[in-house]
C-alpha cells in the first residue's frame, strides 16, 4: 500500500509539474475534495474542530470544503515549488514585516520561527531559505515511501533535524545567528493551555529553546492570495515569560505562542489544517 500511494503521488506531481497553470491549480483543488469524499473520518473530524472551535454549522461547512480544497493546493504547491522550481518562488512571495525578523537577528542570537499548519508551511520555509540559513524541525511521515520523496525534496531548501533527533543541529544555528524554524500548532505531549476556547496540550520545545538561548520567539506565515501569489508575513516577536520558574515560564510563553498563532488562524480558517485530533473530547456533527 506505501508504494501504491508513494506512485498515485509521483503520477501526481506528474501532472502538476506538466500541466498549464489553470488546469495544474484545478487538479488540486479537485484532488482536495476527493479526498474529502475518500477520508470520511478526517472530514468529520474538520467539521468537529470547527464547531469545537466556536464556528456555527453552516460557516464550519463552508469552511470544510476550503480547508480541503487548500490542503489540495499545499500539496501541488510543494510540487511545483520545492520539488520543482523553487527559483519561481522569489517572484511569487511578498514579504511583510521583515524589520521584525531583521531587529531579532540585529541582537545576535538567532531567531526561532514559529508558525501553524497555515497557508502554506512548505513555502513558508523554502522562501525564508532565500534569504537566511534555516534549520528546521521535521515530523517523519509515517508512510516510509512518501516520507523519502518529501525528505529529499525539503534537504533542497533547508537542512532538516528529524523530530526526533539530536538538537545540537538547531543549538548550533541559533548559536551562528541562524534561524530555527518551528511547527507548533499540533497536539501532543506537553503543556495545558487554551486554544480556540478549549482546553488541549501542545509541546514545548519553541518556548524552551527560546527561554534557553536568548533568541528571538518570531511568528511567521505564509498566506496563499491565489495561487502563485503568496503573502510571507512576519509578526512582532513574541516576548518570553521570564518569571525565573523555569517551567512556569515554559507554559506561560507557550500560552502566548498559541494564543498568537490562534489570531492567524481566526484570520483564514479554510488555510489551517482542521483534520487532526485537537482536543481530548468532541463535538458532534
Amino acid at each position: 500500500m506505501n508504494k501504491l500511494l508513494a506512485w498515485i503521488f509521483r503520477i501526481f506531481a506528474f501532472l502538476i509539474l506538466a500541466l498549464p497553470s489553470k488546469m495544474r491549480w484545478g487538479l488540486a483543488k479537485f484532488m482536495g475534495r476527493l479526498a474529502r469524499f475518500l477520508l470520511r473520518a478526517r472530514a468529520r473530524l474538520t467539521l468537529e474542530n470547527l464547531l469545537a472551535a466556536g464556528y456555527d454549522p453552516n460557516e464550519a461547512k463552508r469552511i470544510s470544503v476550503g480547508v480541503w480544497e487548500a490542503l489540495g493546493l499545499v500539496g501541488a504547491e510543494f510540487i511545483y515549488y520545492i520539488m520543482g522550481d523553487v527559483e519561481a518562488l522569489e517572484k511569487a512571495v511578498t514579504w511583510e514585516g521583515i524589520e521584525h525578523l531583521e531587529a531579532a537577528l540585529a541582537k545576535g542570537k538567532g531567531a526561532i520561527i514559529v508558525s501553524a499548519h497555515l497557508g502554506n508551511w512548505e513555502l513558508l520555509g523554502a522562501a525564508l531559505t532565500r534569504k537566511y540559513p534555516v534549520v528546521a524541525i521535521a515530523r517523519e511521515q509515517g508512510n516510509a515511501e512518501f516520507d523519502k520523496i518529501i525528505s529529499e525534496a525539503r534537504k533542497k531548501v533547508a537542512k532538516m533535524v528529524p523530530m526526533r533527533a539530536s538538537l545540537k543541529p538547531l543549538i548550533s544555528a541559533l548559536r551562528h545567528n541562524e534561524l530555527a524554524y518551528f511547527i507548533v500548532d499540533q497536539r501532543g505531549r506537553g503543556v495545558h493551555c487554551e486554544f480556540m476556547g478549549r482546553e488541549t496540550r501542545f509541546y514545548v520545545g519553541a518556548a524552551t529553546f527560546a527561554l534557553r538561548t536568548g533568541a528571538a520567539l518570531i511568528p511567521a506565515r505564509v498566506i496563499r492570495v491565489q495561487p502563485e501569489q503568496y503573502r510571507l508575513v512576519i509578526d512582532p516577536a513574541v516576548e518570553p515569560v521570564e518569571s525565573g520558574d523555569f517551567e512556569a515560564d515554559v507554559k506561560a510563553t507557550t500560552v502566548r505562542i498559541m494564543k498568537v498563532l490562534e489570531g492567524q488562524i481566526r484570520e483564514n480558517p479554510e488555510q489551517w489544517l482542521w483534520m487532526h485530533k485537537l482536543w481530548p473530547s468532541k463535538i458532534k456533527v
